[in-house]
């Protein structure tokens, strides 16, 4: 941990994984604390140079600082989460997203925290949103080390069909092949990269890692962080507050306020290993304007023929490979994602993989009834059709209330947290989705709500919500909103 070359590689990472992509966010321009500017360029610093704990408490005074700037929250993040600190590290990039951050970086290194605080199934459902921006041979990986190695196999072994047959994507494949249990296979793609008397060594120390049970220590070893490390969370006064009441009185004092929403919005879903070819500058991700290591490096590129240790194999999501091997392999330039059913197996359609299955906008058109009996009177046209999201389920008969659950500042933030909203709180899947954009003291917002509710429904939602601590809004539904909603990305 205290190797510099681990944390620049690791800073990589981040802006692979998190933070490059966040670090000069335009929401960290305009107003911004001379204070907390400088405490995020030396923890910025601090980081590249391996001091984790004094990294983590600059970066936390950046946060207190500028609690609404995106940068601050993804480079607290990123020092979370070289400290092997998974929990605070998830809740930090789940806060930056709310406030605006959409780089796949970040969403990808949400998605490993996630992993490493153990909750797989949402790091499989931010991997599925974010599945179209990463290459293929990172999110195979990470649905593998996210406890769906059927899934990460199926993507692999697609891009592999489709041209990518790299060094890395073979040995990621490797991996996910042990991850499933399928040794012989795990093996057999191996040695296409490992030398002959390195294989048992790497074959023991992938069955070291691949437990179930074992998932903290799985990360953190591709991550080269410490692992099994005590971890209550990020600090409660890095809470972020989007409440209107905060934004107002930010606007009326600071003029220029970064407000990040109108709702705190409940973790947010989210991310995944991004694996790039180390000579690949992450072109396919919108990164910030800061030092950027190149890319997301592969998970578990090989590293033949020198063989090594699991640490040095990985060039994961959130590391550098530093090997020449890795860095002689082909240079990824871009890969077209695969469908993301969860079990689906590989499609064998060189030289380009199947598209990502997503919803699409549906119209769905509203029949008016039939008259009783043939009158001479004209019929009364039927209603015009109605865009509608094609994943959105009906709403509940006769309910015309709803419950705003949290405000965005983009539409695809706001689209991503409707996923991690149902998930929280089953009952959304028989409502509607419903986002409408709102101007707040010249800031565009997104507002996620759930509609189609009855008064009981939506007061019994809200309870629920409030309960948990966060925040929520039931009202009247509006007219314009009953019957339209925005389509599906």
């Amino acid at each position: 941990m205290s190797n510099p070359r681990n944390h620049r590689r690791f800073f990589g990472y981040a802006v692979t994984t998190a933070l490059a992509g966040v670090l000069l966010s335009s929401c960290a321009t305009e107003g911004q604390s001379p204070r907390a500017e400088a405490s995020a360029g030396q923890a910025q610093d601090a980081l590249a140079v391996g001091q984790t704990p004094e990294a983590i408490r600059l970066a936390e005074e950046a946060v207190v600082g500028e609690p609404r700037n995106a940068s601050y929250r993804a480079m607290l993040g990123r020092a979370y989460l070289d400290a092997g600190r998974f929990a605070s590290a998830a809740s930090a990039f789940d806060d930056a997203m709310t406030l605006g951050d959409t780089s796949a970086r970040t969403a990808l290194s949400m998605a490993l925290s996630l992993i490493g605080e153990g909750k797989q199934p949402e790091a499989v459902a931010l991997l599925g949103d974010w599945e179209k921006e990463l290459a293929a041979a990172d999110i195979g990986l990470a649905y593998a080390l996210a406890g769906d190695p059927a899934r990460g196999i199926s993507v692999l072994e697609s891009s592999i069909r489709g041209g990518q047959n790299t060094a890395k994507s073979r040995q990621n494949l490797a991996y996910s092949y042990a991850l499933a249990g399928r040794w012989r296979e795990a093996r057999l793609m191996a040695q296409q990269d490992v030398p002959a008397d390195q294989i048992d060594s790497r074959i023991d120390q992938w069955s070291r890692t691949v437990a179930p049970e074992a998932y903290q220590a799985r990360i953190a070893t591709l991550l080269n962080v410490p692992a099994n490390v005590a971890d209550a969370g990020q600090p409660a006064r890095l809470a972020l507050n989007t409440s209107p009441e905060v934004n107002q009185v930010l606007a009326e004092a600071a003029g220029a306020a970064k407000p990040s929403g109108e709702l705190p919005a409940l973790a947010a879903a989210t991310s995944g290993p991004q694996t790039v070819d180390p000579t690949v500058a992450l072109e396919g991700y919108r990164a910030p304007a800061i030092e950027r290591p190149r890319d997301f490096q592969t998970a578990f590129a090989t590293q033949a023929p020198a063989g090594g240790s699991l640490a040095t194999v990985a060039q994961d999501a959130v590391r550098f490979a530093q090997s020449p091997e890795a860095r002689s392999a082909p240079v990824r330039q871009g890969v077209t994602p695969v469908p993301t059913a969860p079990a689906a197996r590989a499609v064998q359609q060189p030289p380009a993989l199947a598209p990502m299955a997503r919803p699409t906008p549906t119209v769905v058109a509203s029949v008016a009834p039939a008259p009783a009996r043939p009158t001479a009177a004209p019929a009364r046209p039927a209603p015009a059709p109605t865009r509608v999201a094609a994943a959105t389920p009906a709403p509940a008969a006769g309910g015309n209330r709803q419950v705003q659950l949290g405000s965005f500042t983009s539409e695809q933030g706001a689209r991503r947290a409707w996923g991690t909203y149902v998930r929280q709180y089953p009952e959304l899947a028989n409502h509607r989705m419903v986002i409408t954009q709102a101007n707040v003291n010249g800031r565009q917002y997104w507002r996620v709500a759930a509609g189609g509710m009855n008064v009981a429904q939506s007061n019994a939602l809200c309870g629920k919500v409030k309960a948990k601590g966060s925040n929520c809004i039931a009202m009247a539904e509006a007219p314009s909103t009953q019957n339209a909603r925005l389509a599906s990305r």
